[in-house]
């Protein structure tokens, strides 16, 4: 029988062991997602630009550029840094996605195609790739080319006015809810893409729109509770909230020092990662 301390001491792989993960995400919903997978044991490379996911620069934080939510929401990840506008960046991410089995972002679906990543060049590039998309108002539809936010998914899918029923007022839900529900469907969903992929040898693309989820989870509600529902009446607005995710007692949140990385071939420094390991491209996909 193992001893209690061996037990807790001694390094497991997770059920995700093996399974390489490119995370384009920022903020909170992708990078929540992507943290999650990490916690279960797969290799997650975070892309960031040189000024660096903005959810650094939101405090409280002890240093400079390590926010506390940031360092929460990215445990468990390497990091690199590429700047995906330049085109030179462009093969050194398409030489990553080959050799990755998700890739995930947030990006406008405009935007990934002007930067030369949308679905179709990816999968040419690596058939089995899992390619999982989280999107304000998702990829059809006039409202396709917009962002949102946390406080517009709220608004849009009725939560704000449906506040007033318990309060009087209209008003956010006090935590980040749209993003960790759309955020934890992403998880599930990137997960059976990857069964699927193993019993039929297909892979495919997802599309999380910000927005519609919730509302799915606004119609389903607990055992024992009412599932009548107010028509919402509210618009979205600003809100302050902070997202309350718990981190694990086991894992620390590593800071992550960012280097900015020449992509020319005759960089030495192009092939680091930003958690100064010194690796190569080679290194970190093969």
């Amino acid at each position: 029988m193992q001893e209690p301390d061996a037990a807790v001491s001694t390094p497991r792989p997770g059920p995700l062991a093996g399974i390489k993960v490119l995370d384009l995400t920022t903020v909170v919903l992708g990078p929540l997602a992507t943290q999650i997978l990490g916690d279960l044991g797969a290799e997650v490379i975070k892309i960031e630009s040189p000024e660096g996911d903005i959810m650094r620069y939101a405090g409280p934080a002890r240093h400079r550029e390590m926010g506390h939510v940031f360092l929460n929401l990215n445990r468990n990840k390497r990091s690199l840094v590429l700047d995906l506008k330049r085109p030179e960046a462009v093969p050194v991410l398409l030489r990553l996605a080959a050799h990755s089995d998700v890739l995930m972002h947030n990006m406008r679906p405009q935007a990934m195609a002007r930067l030369g990543f949308a679905w179709g060049r990816l999968q040419e590039v690596n058939p089995r790739l899992v390619y999982c998309s989280a999107q304000g108002y998702g990829q059809n539809g006039p409202l396709a080319d917009r962002p949102a936010f946390d406080d517009i998914i709220q608004g849009g899918c009725g939560l704000v006015s449906l506040e007033m029923t318990t309060g009087g007022d209209a008003r956010f839900v006090p935590t980040l809810i749209g993003d960790k529900t759309v955020g934890l469907t992403m998880v599930y969903a990137v997960m059976a893409a990857l069964l699927q992929r193993v019993h039929t040898g297909r892979s495919g693309r997802l599309v999380m729109p910000g927005c519609s989820l919730p509302i799915g989870a606004r119609t389903a509600p607990p055992t024992g509770i009412s599932a009548s529902f107010p028509t919402p009446t509210g618009t979205g607005g600003i809100s302050s909230a902070s997202p309350a995710i718990p981190s694990s007692p086991r894992i620390r949140a590593l800071p992550m020092p960012r280097r900015a990385v020449d992509t020319s071939p005759s960089s030495t420094r192009s092939s680091r990662n930003a958690c100064g390991t010194g690796r190569t491209p080679t290194g970190l996909i093969g």
